[in-house]
């Protein structure tokens, strides 16, 4: 009956309970390898190139120190070795073991690698080209870059071919191309003036993202000095705001001197389109005003009453039937913190607003103001 051991080094208790389980099965004594030196959570940390499982690791002649000696290997005739994998390899540790002990046909680590020559794993490729192992395997599923063969142990082999392949891919994603296009779109062609007509394409849509970025650079900045005169947190205020900016509507800024109730009432009747829509004929009826007073058009006058017409369907287009919002409009030129340009503008323009709707509402018998204010 052959005899068998398990020996094994675990440094966190995963390959010890994998070690135990196959002692139980096939009935074989069992045999720790332990590190002179214990390892601690801190020295396997594989992310710190100073720990000291990176030093060994990237040191070839590294052989860690064994706390003994007592594996009696010479008494089995078949020993199975159990480590986990670090830096897709065994540990130098296991080199330890193996090189302390007289074996019968002696374990070579190099040679049962099964890594012929000429060929590069993928986890030396991925170190070589600074790229993660879960890359190259994405590029393996999606068809892009297939290893040129694998390893008996069904490890992906890489050549030399491969990498120049790998560099075209990395090359042409710095270059904004998806995979999919790079694939599909570029490796097919077969002349220059074809793959010159696709970077063109690829150049248009990159300058496309560049002047949406500078867009959206502007927006955070409007947003930014926004935020900071209203000195207040209001996200909903943000989000009115960051939708005119898209809008590029211009007076985006008014939306910050509006309270809650005026702006859940812009928000319930009115859309992008018709917000937009509104905005356009109040500026275009403040520009008629303005032109209407320095012209001398009197407010009694048929020019003077269409006009005061015109501003009044305006204003109930604005107000829905809510005459409590009739005030609210009237304020929109009236703001402590608007620019001084726009405060003269609309002084001017209300002063002859008055005057024309004044007249109109006479001539009417009826007044709308004092009923918005009840």
């Amino acid at each position: 009956m052959r005899k068998t051991l398990v020996a094994y080094f675990s440094a966190s208790g995963v390959t010890r309970r994998a070690a135990e389980k196959l002692a139980a099965a096939t009935g074989s004594d069992l045999y720790e390898i332990k590190p002179a030196e214990p390892y601690t959570r801190v020295d396997l940390n594989w992310q710190d190139k100073r720990s000291r499982s990176s030093v060994e690791m990237n040191d070839p002649s590294s052989r860690p120190a064994l706390a003994d000696h007592a594996a009696d290997v010479a008494g089995y005739d078949r020993i199975f070795l159990g480590f986990p994998i670090w830096w897709y390899t065994a540990p130098h540790i296991i080199r330890t073991f193996l090189e302390s002990y007289t074996i019968s046909r002696r374990y070579d680590m190099d040679k049962h690698k099964a890594i012929p020559q000429g060929y590069m794993t993928v986890g030396e490729v991925a170190k070589k080209m600074d790229v993660t192992v879960r890359t190259l395997q994405h590029y393996d599923r999606e068809g892009l870059l297939s290893p040129s063969a694998m390893s008996e142990g069904g490890r992906r082999l890489y050549t030399d071919k491969d990498i120049v392949k790998l560099h075209q891919i990395l090359s042409l994603k710095h270059l904004g191309f998806s995979l999919d296009d790079i694939k599909n779109r570029l490796i097919p062609l077969d002349t220059p003036a074809e793959i010159a007509a696709v970077l063109t394409e690829q150049a248009a849509a990159v300058k496309q993202k560049i002047d949406s970025l500078s867009e959206t650079l502007r927006e955070l900045e409007v947003l930014r000095e926004e935020v900071l005169q209203m000195q207040s947190v209001d996200f909903k205020k943000y989000a009115d705001i960051i939708v005119n900016l898209q809008m590029k509507n211009d007076f985006y800024w008014l939306i910050k001197h509006f309270d809650d109730q005026t702006l859940d009432h812009i928000r319930s009747h009115f859309n992008k389109d018709s917000g937009k829509a509104f905005m356009d004929t109040f500026m275009q009826l403040q520009d008629e005003a303005i032109r209407l007073q320095n012209a001398g058009v009197p407010a009694d006058s048929d020019e003077g009453q269409n006009f005061a017409r015109a501003y009044w369907n305006m204003i109930t287009d604005f107000t829905g039937g809510d005459m409590s919002m009739l005030p609210k409009l009237i304020e929109l030129g009236q703001f402590q913190n608007a620019e001084q340009s726009w405060k003269e503008k609309q002084s001017i323009a209300s002063g002859y607003v008055e005057q024309v709707l004044g007249v109109y509402f006479f001539k009417l018998g009826v007044d709308p103001f004092q009923e918005g204010s009840k």
